[in-house]
């Protein structure tokens, strides 16, 4: 069975939306990895998860997902940097989303400002 690139999406889809609580939890658990691998491999697979997956079901996770691709953006391997900041456009282009939908919302705008890790930051993390 071949499937169309659409029908390809729209399976990728349908099994993120039915896993999506074990799909994150893994992937926020994998970027902290001691294995490389691993960790490149889970900031590609946010950033996949990010391209195909809505808006309301990630905003949760918005400051563990910053939090994790600002670590490995100093990542001591360089495979890992460069995914790292791939995702982190991908994840910076989340954000946009996330503002654009609740623009005409103002509290909501204001809780994800809130979300970006800038306490992490102040604290030197």
């Amino acid at each position: 069975m071949t499937l169309t690139p659409e029908e390809g999406r729209k399976l990728r889809l349908e099994v993120l939306q039915l896993y999506v609580k074990e799909i994150t939890a893994d992937i926020i658990k994998s970027l902290g990895s001691k294995l490389w691998r691993v960790r490149q491999s889970a900031a590609s697979s946010l950033s996949d998860a990010l391209q195909i997956g809505s808006v309301s079901t990630f905003v949760p996770h918005l400051p563990s997902f910053w939090y994790m691709i600002l670590r490995l953006l100093d990542d001591v391997k360089e495979t890992v940097r460069n995914q790292a900041e791939v995702t982190s456009r991908r994840v910076r282009g989340f954000s946009i989303r996330v503002l654009n939908e609740y623009s005409s919302m103002e509290e909501e705008v204001q809780k994800t400002v809130c979300l970006v890790p800038i306490d992490r930051v102040e604290e030197g993390q």
